[in-house]
C-alpha cells in the first residue's frame, strides 16, 4: 500500500511535471527563432556600421595604408587653398567660420505628365531642418545620408560655399562620412574640349591622388562634388523621362550596345560627367551636385535626395556680418544701418551681404552710404568705389575725363579700356561658360591697369595663387562686368528689343544685326538669367565712364520698357519665368515702368516655387497696384514671416 501510494505520488509528480514542460513548450518553440531573427538583425547592423564607418577609421588612415600619404598630401592641398580663400573674406587675419548653419528644405520631385516641357511638381519628403555645413553626409542624421544627392537654391545663396566647407571638413578630420571628398567646378571642365578618361581628368585635378586612383574609385567611401551644374555647356545624355526611383537607376539615353566603359576610357566632357551621374562610370562613388533652380526642372529625377538652400534667417544675418566685422562699434553701426534702410532682405543673400559688408567697412564715413535698394546697385556700387581707391592710390582724383589734368587724364583712359576689357571678356566667359579670363586676354600693357586688377582681387576675383588668369569669385561678378558691356553697346531700341527677346524669352533670331548675339543658342537661354537682372539694374549707368552717376531712363525707353513687359505678361509666364520678370523690374527700380506692370498683372502663378525673402520682396514689389484674380502661392515655402507680408495680396485677390 505504501510503496503503492508512493508509486502513485511518484508517477502524479512526474506526470505534473510532464505536463509543466509541455506547456513550456510553444514558448520555447517561439522564443528560439525571435532570437535567431534578433541576433541575425544585431549582426547585420554591426556589419553595416562596419562598413559605413567614418573615412578618419584605423583603416583608411593608419601608418604603411598605401591610401594614408596621398590622402593626407591632399588634405594639405585642400587646407591651403581654404585658409587662402578665408582669409580673403575676413577683415584681418581672422580665420572665423564664416560658413553658419543653413536651412534646408528636404523636397521629391514627380512627374505628373510625359510632356518633357512640363515642370516637375514637388512634394515635400520631411520637415524642414537647420544643419551644420557637412551634416547632410555625417553618421548623425543618418536618414539623410544620400548617394546621390542635389543642392540648389538661387544665385549667390551659398551653394558653393557649402561645397568648399564640406571638403574643408573633410580635410579637417571632421566627423564627415567620406574616406575622400573631391571638388569639381562644372565651369573649369568647360575648357575641356578633347575627349578625356576619369583617371586623366582627376589625376590633373588632384594629382596628389594619381598613385591610388583605381584603388580609390573602386572603393566605398569616395565622394565627388559637382558644382555648378547650371553652367555646363552641353545637355547631359539623359532621358528627360528617367523614373525617379532610388536615384541611383536613371535611363540613360544610349544603345543597350553601348560598350563598356571604366576610369581609362577616353569620352567627351558630356558623356563623362552623365555617366558619372548616372552611375554607368564610378558606380561605387557618391556624387553630390550643385545647381542653380533653373536646372532642376531637367537634373532631379536623377538623385534620391534634393534639398533647397534656403537665405539667412534673421539671426545668421546678424552672426554673419558679426563675422565678417570686427565686432564692436563698426558691427552695431551696420545693425543700425540695415535696420534703418530695411535692407535685410539683400544680406540674406551671402553674396551680397559680404558686398554690403565691404561698402559700408572701405566708406570713409560709413554713415554717408546711402540706401542700396537692389542686388545689382550693391554689387556695381562696390565695384566704383574699388576703382575709386584704386585710383587715388595711382595719384588721381579725377573720375571723368573732363575734369583730369593731363596725367589724370592718361591713367583714366588706361583704367577705363581695360574695365571694357574686362567686360567684353566676361559677357564672351557666359556664352562659353568659362568662370575666369587669362591675363593674356586683357591686353594689359600699362601699370594702371595691373594696379586696378590686383585691386579688384579679393571680393571680386579670387586670391589665386597663379597671376596668368583671373578667377570670379562667384558668377554673378561675371555676370555684372558682362551687363556693363551688353548697355554700353547696344545702340536702339530696335537693338533692345531683339536682345532682350533672345536672352529673356529664348527666341533666337534667324538674321540677327546685333553682334552681342552672335553664338548664342537656344540652350543658352537659362544662362542668361542672373545675368539680365544685372543689365536691367545697370541700364542706366553711364556709357562714358563706368565711375558717374545712374541717369533716369529717356521717355523714349520707358515706352519701349512698358510695351516689351506687358506683351510678355500677356503671354502668361508662370513660376521661374514669372519670378523672373518680378525680379528684373525689380532691379529696373523704375516708378513709371513698375506701375504701368503692375497694372498688368491679373494673375500669379508660383505654384510650388519655393521663394526666399528677395523673391518675396520683388513680388510685392511688382504687384502693389495690381487687382490680382487669381494668386497661386501653394508650397512656396513662404513661412511666417512670409504669409505675414502676402497678406494684403492673398486678401486683397478674387481667388487665392
Amino acid at each position: 500500500m505504501y510503496q503503492s501510494a508512493v508509486f502513485v505520488c511518484f508517477a502524479g509528480e512526474v506526470e505534473s511535471r510532464s505536463e509543466e514542460k509541455n506547456s513550456w513548450l510553444p514558448y520555447l518553440l517561439f522564443s528560439v527563432p525571435v532570437a535567431v531573427i534578433a541576433a541575425a538583425a544585431v549582426f547585420i547592423v554591426l556589419r553595416r556600421k562596419q562598413k559605413r564607418k567614418t573615412p578618419q577609421d584605423e583603416e583608411a588612415l593608419t601608418y604603411g595604408n598605401p591610401l594614408y600619404d596621398p590622402i593626407e598630401s591632399y588634405k594639405r592641398k585642400v587646407l591651403g587653398s581654404s585658409v587662402r580663400h578665408r582669409k580673403a573674406l575676413s577683415s584681418g587675419d581672422n580665420e572665423t567660420d564664416h560658413f553658419l548653419p543653413r536651412r534646408f528644405h528636404s523636397m521629391g520631385a514627380k512627374k505628373c505628365s510625359e510632356d518633357p516641357e512640363d515642370d516637375l511638381i514637388y512634394r515635400r519628403e520631411g520637415n524642414e531642418c537647420t544643419m551644420q555645413s557637412g551634416d547632410l553626409f555625417t553618421l548623425k542624421p543618418s536618414k539623410l545620408i544620400s548617394r546621390r544627392m542635389l543642392i540648389t537654391g538661387t544665385a549667390g545663396i551659398g551653394k558653393s560655399c557649402f561645397s568648399n566647407e564640406l571638403q574643408r571638413q573633410w580635410a579637417s578630420r571632421r566627423e564627415v562620412y567620406y574616406r575622400c571628398i573631391i571638388l569639381l567646378s562644372v565651369s573649369e571642365l568647360n575648357t575641356i574640349k578633347a575627349p578625356i578618361s576619369v583617371r586623366e581628368l582627376l589625376g590633373s585635378k588632384c594629382p596628389e591622388l594619381s598613385p591610388l586612383l583605381p584603388e580609390l574609385l573602386n572603393g566605398e567611401g569616395v565622394l565627388i562634388i559637382l558644382d555648378g551644374l547650371d553652367e555646363f555647356n552641353h545637355e547631359l545624355e539623359v532621358s528627360p523621362h528617367s523614373p525617379h526611383g532610388d536615384g541611383d537607376t536613371p535611363q540613360l539615353r544610349v544603345s543597350p550596345r553601348s560598350p563598356h566603359c571604366d576610369i581609362d576610357t577616353s569620352l567627351s566632357i558630356r558623356s563623362l560627367l552623365s555617366k558619372v551621374i548616372s552611375k554607368q562610370l564610378l558606380p561605387c562613388t557618391d556624387v553630390l551636385v550643385t545647381s542653380e533652380f533653373s536646372y532642376v526642372r531637367k537634373i532631379t529625377n536623377y538623385f534620391s535626395s534634393t534639398f533647397i538652400l534656403e537665405a539667412f534667417t534673421e539671426d545668421q544675418i546678424q552672426e554673419y556680418y558679426n563675422n565678417l566685422m570686427a565686432v564692436g562699434d563698426l558691427s552695431k553701426s551696420f545693425a543700425h544701418y540695415i535696420e534703418t534702410h530695411s535692407v535685410s532682405r539683400l544680406v540674406s543673400i551671402p553674396l551680397i551681404g559680404s558686398a554690403l559688408c565691404e561698402i559700408y567697412r572701405d566708406a570713409s564715413t560709413p554713415g554717408d552710404v546711402g540706401a542700396l535698394t537692389t542686388c545689382s546697385s550693391v554689387i556695381f556700387c562696390l565695384f566704383q568705389i574699388t576703382v575709386s581707391t584704386a585710383l587715388a592710390k595711382m595719384g588721381s582724383h579725377a573720375l571723368s575725363l573732363c575734369a583730369a589734368t593731363t596725367e589724370e587724364s592718361e591713367i583714366l583712359k588706361n583704367i577705363q579700356n581695360t574695365i571694357h576689357w574686362l567686360c567684353e571678356m566676361s559677357y564672351k566667359n557666359i556664352i562659353t561658360g568659362v568662370q575666369e579670363i587669362k591675363t593674356e586676354d586683357l591686353v594689359v600693357n600699362c601699370p594702371q591697369a595691373e594696379d586696378l586688377l590686383r585691386s579688384l582681387r579679393g571680393f571680386f576675383f579670387r586670391e589665386e595663387s597663379k597671376t596668368d588668369r583671373y578667377v570670379y569669385r562667384h558668377s554673378s561678378i561675371r555676370d555684372m562686368f558682362a551687363a556693363l558691356h551688353c548697355v554700353e553697346k547696344i545702340q536702339d531700341e530696335e537693338e533692345l528689343e531683339e536682345c532682350l527677346d533672345t536672352w529673356a524669352l529664348e527666341k533666337m533670331p534667324n538674321n540677327t544685326r546685333s553682334p552681342l548675339l552672335e553664338g548664342i543658342t537656344a540652350h543658352h537661354g537659362k544662362r542668361f538669367q542672373s545675368f539680365l537682372r544685372f543689365f536691367f539694374g545697370l541700364l542706366t549707368s553711364g556709357k562714358q565712364s563706368f565711375l558717374s552717376q545712374p541717369k533716369p531712363l529717356s521717355d523714349e525707353r520707358k515706352l519701349f520698357l512698358k510695351t516689351w513687359f506687358q506683351d510678355w505678361i500677356e503671354r502668361h509666364p508662370i513660376k521661374i519665368k514669372l519670378l523672373n520678370l518680378f525680379h528684373y523690374v525689380f532691379e529696373l527700380h523704375d516708378a513709371d515702368v513698375t506701375q504701368h506692370v503692375s497694372q498688368c498683372i491679373k494673375s500669379v502663378d508660383l505654384f510650388n516655387t519655393s521663394l526666399n525673402s528677395l523673391d518675396i520682396h520683388a513680388l510685392l514689389y511688382c504687384c502693389e497696384r495690381s487687382q490680382l484674380d487669381v494668386v497661386d502661392l501653394r508650397l512656396c515655402e513662404l513661412g511666417d514671416s512670409g504669409l505675414e507680408q502676402m497678406t494684403s495680396i492673398l486678401r486683397s485677390s478674387k481667388k487665392a
